[in-house]
């Protein structure tokens, strides 16, 4: 066999002997492209390349960040003067029962809906059996549902295994509250029954459409009854369920681990809540209008949108904050302050290596970024506090003074 070195120089011998100029390549290929263009149809179209555009994806413009430099922050003011419940909205008073407030947000035409919603679905209801219950149906009202939520809302207050414990007459178990105001039967095919909206009605693709009626109306009503304080926060929320859903979700870090995920938008002093997004998938509700925040941005930007240019300060953790919604933000005159991500895009590079108590920062004209080290590295963004370490009024087992930077002390 021969090796490449000699095949090599075989060739080189063949070249050698053959003169190119003794060969006509057009004459060649000439009747061949002849014989071609004979067979094609004239009509063809002929075929004009194009380039291929490369689309380009939306970025967020290099940040001055600085090291040097102390940062004064531009805080946008807030009128408290405005903040509160709107009592006279809602007929309320300093005198009104809990139970007038109560129907503030779940009002009785709300109720009288779900009413009409369940009495026609029984009667749409088929496949029932000559000894069901449903034979015995008698249309639920308006007042009837308000006792129906109220025991469901007290039975979180008393677990039992099954639902029919609530009514059980054992003396260990008894509660004579639940059987004074309903029966177990009537109870169990009102839960069976129970429906809030027609189901021919529903939109396809639309995961919601079954609970839509009364979310639309209860999360309106919240709106409507609270101007909010300065603070704000948004965060997201696991409600428990186990049973089958498409857009369930696992989060081992929250108490109920498997449920349904809610981002949450609250208000900071009471606890009350403004709005909320149902985390559905793909068909989530929230509005992308600036490309570059992101999808966790644009869960902010659909929350925080009717409070906007009012000088709140916005509190979140690191799965929202980003440099682009906090200068997105600023614009819009809102404040804000949360843990961040070292890789997120538009982040400072902070590459010192600190011991327990150090911190290191770097900032814009509008945005601060600090890296305090505690049991690890924690990194804070903010618009509205200074590169500042603050006491937090308790000392170590040395008697030395503990410190934290000011944001982690107002996030805390």
């Amino acid at each position: 066999m021969l090796s490449d070195a000699q095949i090599a120089e075989s060739l080189d011998e063949i070249l050698q002997d053959i003169d190119s100029d003794d060969i006509n390549f057009d004459d060649a290929v000439e009747p061949e492209l002849q014989d071609l263009e004979s067979k094609c149809p004239s009509d063809v179209s002929q075929f004009v390349p194009t380039s291929c555009k490369k689309k380009i994806k939306p970025c967020i413009q290099n940040l001055n960040w600085k090291k040097h430099g102390n940062f004064i922050p531009k805080i946008h003011d807030f009128d408290p003067s405005k903040s509160g419940v709107n009592k006279t909205e809602f007929g309320l008073s300093d005198q009104s029962s809990i139970l007038n407030f109560f129907e503030a947000f779940v009002t009785p035409s709300l109720l009288g809906k779900v009413a009409f919603e369940t009495n026609r679905y029984c009667q749409q209801f088929q496949n029932v059996t000559s000894g069901s219950r449903i034979n015995q149906w008698v249309d639920v009202d308006c007042e009837e549902m308000f006792v129906f939520l109220a025991i469901t809302m007290l039975m979180a207050r008393n677990k039992k295994l099954e639902i029919q414990d609530y009514w059980s007459m054992d003396p260990l178990s008894h509660q004579p509250i639940f059987g004074k105001y309903m029966s177990r039967n009537r109870y169990q095919i009102i839960l069976q029954m129970l429906h809030f909206s027609q189901n021919e009605d529903q939109v396809p693709r639309d995961r919601l459409a079954k609970v839509r009626m009364p979310l639309k109306e209860i999360t309106k009503n919240f709106k409507e009854a609270m101007v909010p304080f300065e603070n704000l926060a948004i965060d997201e929320s696991l409600v428990l369920w186990k049973g089958r859903l498409s857009f369930k979700q696992f989060i081992k870090t929250k108490r109920h681990r498997f449920g349904i995920k809610i981002f949450v938008l609250c208000v900071v002093e009471t606890d009350f809540i403004l709005d909320i997004i149902i985390y559905t998938a793909s068909t989530t509700e929230y509005k992308k209008t600036d490309p570059s925040l992101g999808i966790s941005g644009a869960v902010v930007n659909t929350l925080l949108k009717p409070y906007l240019n009012r000088g709140h300060k916005l509190f979140i953790d690191n799965w929202y904050s980003s440099p682009s919604l906090a200068k997105y933000l600023h614009k819009k005159k809102t404040n804000v302050t949360g843990t961040a991500r070292k890789n997120r895009k538009g982040m400072p590079s902070l590459l010192a290596k600190l011991k327990v108590g150090q911190t290191e920062s770097q900032h814009t004209k509008n945005m601060l970024v600090v890296k305090w080290k505690d049991r690890r590295d924690v990194f804070m963004l903010t618009t509205q506090f200074e590169d500042k370490m603050v006491h937090v009024g308790k000392n170590d087992h040395q008697g030395n003074a503990i410190l934290k930077p000011v944001a982690v002390m107002h996030y805390n």
